[in-house]
This record gives structure tokens, sequence and C-alpha cells, in this order.
């Protein structure tokens, strides 16, 4: 993997770079759960790796970040443009039902379509869900039967929990929120009206700081999506570029759930994911659909009633700086400890599971053993070209994710332990790399992934890459 190591930019440098990201946004919300080989058995980065020096100046930075921003809030919204643009916008907030009708219906119909559920890592396992999908979409077509829809699409975010847990979920809350918002907006009841927009707000918020935390907790993601679009860290160090962006991503979610700017923020975000649709395509699209929808509604209704609470308890500067700042740090703490703990327990459970033999094949009581050997050829043009040779081990590319067959399946690849692919022929070609040591890893797996083992040690090949 390119350079990760720990670097040390003064404070100026780290201000440039969360510049140059909030210019530049296109690697910074792309969800790395849709383009990465992720696994929750992967190792998480613990609290204590977790906070370095870089990690604490950029923490620092960003709260002066939010403060300046704090005290410079209400002069901006009282201006005369401000206000003008909060009027134009406001007259169409009729069509908030609507949008988020549109969008939501739009997304459960694109995930059908490619076989997932909600988002695009979530494949479906029962078909019924698809077709539970497409009845959530023909709700939505009529405004009497959106909050049965509403209900239904909370309902299928608890089965999601059920099935690929918690942890995984909590990337997805905006789901709940617009469920919420879809039964609660047509009610008759003023009050329980008026709750649907913190809600949907807040969904939205703890959904861009949770999605943040992962690229801390599991750089490794992250970086697997910079090592494959290496130009989107303009040559910085990618784990300290990694670091920034979750900065940067948790601000503007902090700031969506405080309602701090409403709709500048809505407004920048929705930007930013137009734009890493143009790079990242028909998956990004899948993804971010609910979210365009319900940053839409944020552009026409502008502030909840949980934001002018916040504006008129916190009238004083000086209080109003110091309690959004320490909000600040205090739910980033809060959130990031929990989701350390969390992914760490994961780890442990998938190591125990490792060591009792359920997420292995072990193959050593066996005559013909699968054995691998890897031949790194220099390329004329760039990289590597990698040749796996291997005894009594076929590659089964039309079998990946199928049923186990002995001697069958695929081999994954890893550099410095971050997982670049998943290599289902014997010749593969590895990319650039920047002046460094690597050490290449090789795995034979089987077709549903589990790693072949002899006597508790996996069938691979490692050998260490010194580029110059």
């Amino acid at each position: 993997m390119p350079n990760t190591r720990p670097v040390h930019y003064p404070a100026v440098w780290m201000a440039l770079v969360l510049l140059l990201i909030a210019l530049f946004p296109d690697s910074l919300f792309a969800h790395v759960k849709w383009f990465t080989h992720f696994s929750y058995a992967d190792r998480p980065v613990t609290l204590e790796e977790a906070i370095t020096p870089v990690f604490l100046g950029l923490m620092a930075l960003s709260i002066v970040v939010i403060a300046i921003l704090a005290a410079l809030e209400p002069k901006i919204v009282s201006h005369k443009l401000f206000k003008k643009v909060d009027s134009m916008l406001s007259v169409h907030s009729q069509h908030s039902l609507l949008v988020m009708r549109v969008g939501i219906g739009a997304v459960l119909l694109l995930s059908w379509q490619d076989n997932a559920m909600l988002v695009p890592e979530l494949n479906i396992i029962y078909e019924w869900v698809g077709w539970y999908q497409f009845g959530l979409a023909f709700l939505l077509l009529f405004r009497k039967t959106t909050p049965i829809a509403g209900v239904g699409l909370m309902l299928l975010y608890i089965f999601g929990v059920v099935e690929f847990g918690l942890l995984h979920m909590l990337d997805y809350p905006l789901y709940l929120g617009a469920g919420y918002f879809l039964l609660s907006f047509c009610s008759g009841n003023p009050k329980v009206k008026a709750s649907a927009l913190p809600v949907l707000y807040l969904s939205v918020g703890f959904s861009l700081c949770w999605v943040a935390l992962e690229k801390i907790i599991y750089p490794q993601w992250g970086l697997y999506v910079l090592y494959h679009q290496p130009q989107l860290s303009f040559g910085l160090d990618l784990g300290f570029f990694l670091v920034a962006s979750a900065f940067v991503e948790f601000a503007l979610g902090f700031l969506i759930i405080t309602g701090l700017f409403q709709r500048p923020i809505a407004l920048v975000i929705s930007i930013v994911f137009l734009m890493t649709t143009l790079t990242f395509g028909k998956v990004e699209v899948i993804g971010h659909t609910p979210v365009h929808a319900a940053l839409i509604v944020l552009l026409l209704e502008g502030r909840g009633s949980h934001a002018v609470f916040i504006g008129r308890f916190l009238r004083r500067p000086v209080l109003r700086i110091a309690t959004i700042s320490l909000m600040f740090a205090a739910l980033f703490f809060l959130l990031l400890m929990p989701y350390a703990g969390a992914a760490w327990d994961t780890y442990q459970e998938h190591q125990h599971h490792l060591s009792m033999g359920r997420d292995n094949v072990e193959v050593g009581h066996l005559d013909e053993k699968p054995e691998l050997h890897v031949n790194i050829v220099p390329d004329h043009h760039s990289g590597y070209n990698l040749e796996l040779v291997t005894e009594n081990f076929d590659f089964s590319p039309e079998s990946a994710s199928a049923e186990h067959k002995h001697g069958e399946g695929h081999a994954h690849l890893y550099l410095n332990n971050v997982k670049l692919a998943r290599v289902y022929h014997s010749w593969h070609h590895l990319s650039e790399l920047r002046p460094g040591k690597y050490e290449l890893t090789v795995t034979l797996n089987s077709n549903d992934h589990r790693v072949y083992t002899i006597d508790g040690e996996p069938v691979k090949f490692v050998q260490t890459i010194e580029v110059e």
C-alpha cells in the first residue's frame, strides 16, 4: 500500500488541506463500503491507535472552524441577500413531501433492480425483499398510502439490523428518518407533523457523522479507494488525507444536526454528491438518491424547530461559541468510542470463529492439498504482473459467492494488510506503487470466500516488494 506512515503537518498546512478537500471533494463522501471488498473481520484501529498528533491537530482545527461559523452565523442569516434566498426557497416548501416520495420510491426501485436492499452493498438474500421494496414504491404513488409506506420503510430498516447487524445499519439511519418523515408529515396533528423535520435532519446528520468515523476506525477500506484513484488525494500522504476527510464530513453532519447554515450546507453537500456521481457512477446514484431527496427537503424547508430553539437559547455570542464548540467535541467522542468498541468486539468475534475453524476451510487432512506460489514480474510499462501458480486448486470465477466446492475458488490480494482485490484468474496486474516497502500477501479462498488452511495456517504467499 502507498506510504501511510504518520506525518506531522503544521496547523496552517492542515487548514490548507481541509480547504482543498472542501473545494475538490470528489473522494470525500463516496461511501467506501460500496467500492471496496470490506469485511468486519478486518482489524479495526483502536482508540489508542487512532488518537495521534495529527488526529488531535485536526480536531483542534475543526473546533476552531466550527467556533468561527457559530460566531458568524447570526450575522450572515440576517443579511438581506440570505433572507431573500430563504424566502424564494420557502415558497416551494409545499413540495417537500412529493420530493421525499419520489426520492425514496426511486431508490427502492433502483435497489430492487440491482438485487440490493436499500443500498448497494446490502445484497438481497430473500426474493421477497425485492418485491417488498416494489410494494413500498407502489404505495408512495398515492398520498393516502404514503404513511403506510413510511412504516414499511422503518420495518425494512429493522429487518436490516437483524440480518446485517446494528454496526452496519448505523450507517443508514437516514431510512428511519425518511420513514418517520413520510409517516408524520401526512399527519393532521400539528405537533406530530412538526416533528418530521427535526427527525429527518437528525438522521441525515447522524448518517454523515457515523460514516465519517468509518474512515478513522477502518482506514484500510478508504485507503483501498484512494489506492485505486490516488489523484483524489492531491499527492498527499493517503493516511493523513483520509483522516482529514473524516473530520470535514463529520463537521458537515454536525452542522446539519445543529441547524447552523442549514440551507447552505445542504446545497454544498448536494453539489458534492453530484461531483462524486461523475467519479463513481451508477453505484453512487443508487446509494445517494435518498440523501439527495433529504437534502432538497432541507433546502426547501430551511431550519427545523430544534435549530430555531438553539438559536434563541444561544443568543449571547460567547455562550453560543463555547456551547457549539463543546457540542462538536462531545458528539465526536461520544460516537467514536462506541464505534471503536463495537468494531473491536465484532473483530474479536470473527477471530474466535476463525480459531474454531468456522471462517476457514481446513484441508490439512487431505492427500491433495492446495498450494500457491506467485511469480512477481515487473511490467514494461508500470507496476507488476502477478502470475498465480497453483496445485490442486482451480480458479472458478463463475462460482464466486456460491457454495463451497473443494479445490475451487479464487484468491484475495493484500498489500500491507489492506485487501486490494479478489483474483479470479492466474494473472493479475498490480498498479504502479510509490517508493517504499510493501508486503504482498495472496491467499487462496473458497467460492464462499473462506480461507483455505492447512493445520490452521492459511494457504498463502507472502513476499516483500521494495520500490525505489
